[in-house]
Formats: structure tokens, C-alpha cells, sequence
């Protein structure tokens, strides 16, 4: 996406969020897709799809598991939760994306 200014880049890339999350919330760069719009498990994984291939995004070095928890019930990510006192999942931001989406490839071990 190298042919288009950073403005117009971070509208699109809001654009995006906004019509895939579904959401009325405003959309800013701190934004984080897990735990302010509620996007974890089967639904994370369309939603990084569908963002890697609209932004054209080369995401090799992309680990889920450090972002999203998986479908269903985690008796594990619970607990963990409980003892920890704080989701043990990085922040995936818009702000994330937005770089990711600059760059035409997702960080390496990034951590927004």
C-alpha cells in the first residue's frame, strides 16, 4: 500500500475496522481489536485474513496466540486471568495495523 500517503492509509485502515468489527465505537489509533471491540478466537482469524489481504500485508512473522485467544472456553487462559489479575494477551492496536499496513509486512515480535 506504498502508493498511498499515511492519511489516507490510516482512513482506510479505520474504514476497514469499523465495517469489520461491526462496531459504532469511534475508531482511533490505540484502539485495541481484542479487548475494546471484542474480537478474539474464529473471528480474529477472519478479521487478520481479511486485513492481510485487503493491505496487502505479509504475515509470516504474525503469532496469533500473542494477540487472540481461541474459540470457546479457555480453562487455562482463565486461570491464568485470575492469578495474573490481567489478560496475558498482548494489545493487538490499530495503531499495530496501521504500522503492519505501512510497512507491507507485520513486525517482528511487535508489541503495539
Amino acid at each position: 500500500m506504498a502508493d498511498i500517503d499515511d492519511a489516507e492509509l490510516l482512513e482506510s485502515l479505520l474504514s476497514f475496522v469499523q465495517t469489520e468489527t461491526l462496531t459504532r465505537r469511534q475508531i482511533i489509533l490505540a484502539t485495541d481489536i481484542a479487548r475494546d471491540l471484542g474480537v478474539d478466537g474464529d473471528d480474529a482469524h477472519e478479521f487478520i485474513c481479511r486485513f492481510a489481504d485487503q493491505f496487502k500485508v505479509d504475515m509470516s512473522e504474525f503469532d496469533f496466540d500473542m494477540y487472540f485467544g481461541g474459540e470457546g472456553f479457555d480453562l487455562v487462559g482463565l486461570i491464568k486471568s485470575l492469578v495474573v489479575g490481567r489478560s496475558t494477551k498482548a494489545p493487538m492496536t490499530v495503531e499495530l495495523l496501521f504500522r503492519a499496513a505501512k510497512q507491507g509486512r507485520w513486525p517482528r515480535h511487535s508489541v503495539a
